[in-house]
């Protein structure tokens, strides 16, 4: 788990140093181990995970990278925290 909120640190250096195209490519990384997790998890806490990547869907779509970078910090990483011993 430790290694995915590393890679949310990542991203969250790039879109603050506005290198986008990075940030990007290590968000579909993350997307990918997101899915990995959600293998694990029981119906409540897949339903959060499910609305979190909505809100980043929603961040992203409109290309709002510091709104990106709040749900990663104030909803993704205490999301992870949590469920860290999945």
């Amino acid at each position: 788990m430790n290694n995915v909120i590393n890679m949310v640190d990542e991203i969250q250096n790039y879109v603050f140093d506005f290198n986008i195209k990075p940030a990007m490519d290590m968000a579909s990384k993350l997307i990918e181990e997101l899915i990995l997790l959600s293998t694990k998890l029981n119906v409540s806490s897949l339903n959060k995970l499910m609305g979190i990547l909505n809100l980043i869907n929603i961040a992203l779509g409109s290309k709002d990278y510091l709104l990106y970078n709040d749900i990663l910090q104030y909803e993704l990483k205490p999301f992870l925290e949590t469920e860290g011993n999945v």
